[in-house]
């Protein structure tokens, strides 16, 4: 029986290389994972910090509503005579 053919230095360079690549896709991979969690969590911030603006407009516009209905009304009551 003849002995197996050990693989070549071509073959045994390309195995390490392809070992490497492996190795680097793992890490892309979980770097890209992190990223992508990154992003989600910033996206959510993002929405919350929108709906917290929207509400503080829409306070601020009751506000000067409130505030110029004050006015008017200051401004009648010193009309009037006493």
């Amino acid at each position: 029986m003849p002995w197996p053919r050990s693989p070549s230095i071509d073959a045994l360079q390309l195995k390490r290389e392809n070992d490497q690549l492996g190795t680097t896709v793992v890490c892309l991979r979980a770097e890209l994972r992190n990223k992508e969690g990154h992003i989600h969590r910033l996206e959510l911030l993002l929405h919350q910090r929108t709906e917290t603006i929207d509400q503080l407009t829409a306070q601020v516009e009751q506000l000067r509503l409130k505030n110029k209905q004050l006015t008017a009304e200051r401004a009648q009551a010193h009309s009037q005579p006493k």
